[in-house]
């Protein structure tokens, strides 16, 4: 059985201050000590929250240590923002050059589409994996600007380049493999642009990611042929047997070259390989 002590009843008016003290300090100090907890538990709340928003913003901007995905999917084409050119050689560009992106895997789903959009992506790959400026800047004079920093570049230059070449083969040996070490001291030398093709790749998307590092696709997948057709119908014996000539008009030699009422020559077959199918 329970027993609580019975407070004493004070004699006098100090006394009864006294007890009423007592009482209003340890509601105070309960009531202190609930508000200091609660504060920071709303702290710590607040802290986390500010912290996940923080950790989202770095992966949505990239500043985070990654792999970047860019996506070939659906007919490429203008308009597209999977599909279309410069849309996707944008996203290369960024990707490639952000630092913390450690290598970029594209994602090619298409059976082609505009051969303009597939060339745009095509030159995009080149460019960023030869590392080379397009324009030169130049004083009045005529001479290079950046020729100072070229010099000092071309003391580093050769060993940059002997990393780069040393990781490359390393992580797509790798990868190729599946098993192995990467080289952690010159890792960062080389990023690389994969190709990950699940179903098809074909026409002008494979054509737009053939100059990656590395084409890895499923065994079941259909990779198709880079090239143009044309269909040039001679309907010239028809016509001559029914009497029937044709004596077209031209201000051009080769106006006039897919014409089905007459044979195509030599010159003309030559020129239409060379100038437009190569």
């Amino acid at each position: 059985m329970l027993s609580s002590k019975k407070r004493k009843s004070p004699t006098n008016i100090k006394e009864s201050l006294n007890d009423n003290a007592d009482r209003f300090y340890k509601m105070f100090r309960i009531h202190t000590t609930a508000k200091v907890a609660m504060s920071l538990i709303a702290m710590t709340a607040v802290g986390f929250s500010f912290y996940n928003l923080y950790e989202q913003w770095q992966d949505a901007e990239g500043k985070k240590d990654h792999i970047a995905v860019i996506r070939i999917s659906g007919e490429m084409g203008t308009g597209s923002e999977t599909g279309d050119g410069t849309v996707i050689a944008t996203a290369l560009a960024k990707a490639y050059n952000n630092p913390h992106a450690k290598a970029v895997i594209i994602e090619a789903e298409s059976g082609g589409g505009g051969p303009s959009d597939a060339i745009i992506i095509y030159r995009q790959i080149n460019a960023l994996k030869n590392h080379q400026p397009q324009i030169e800047r130049v004083s009045d004079a005529g001479c290079s600007l950046s020729s100072v920093a070229a010099d000092k570049s071309n003391k580093t230059g050769s060993t940059e380049r002997g990393d780069e070449a040393r990781s490359k083969q390393n992580s797509l040996e790798v990868l190729s493999s599946g098993t192995g070490r990467f080289f952690s001291d010159i890792a960062d030398s080389y990023k690389p642009i994969i190709v990950s093709v699940k179903g098809i790749c074909a026409s002008a998307c494979y054509y737009a990611v053939s100059p990656a590092d590395a084409i890895y696709a499923d065994s079941n997948a259909l990779i198709g042929s880079i090239g143009v057709r044309m269909d040039h119908w001679n309907l010239s014996e028809i016509m001559s047997t029914v009497g029937v000539k044709n004596e077209p008009l031209t201000a051009g030699e080769f106006k006039d070259a897919l014409d089905p009422f007459h044979p195509l020559s030599d010159s003309t077959r030559e020129f239409m390989q060379k100038e437009i199918l190569n």
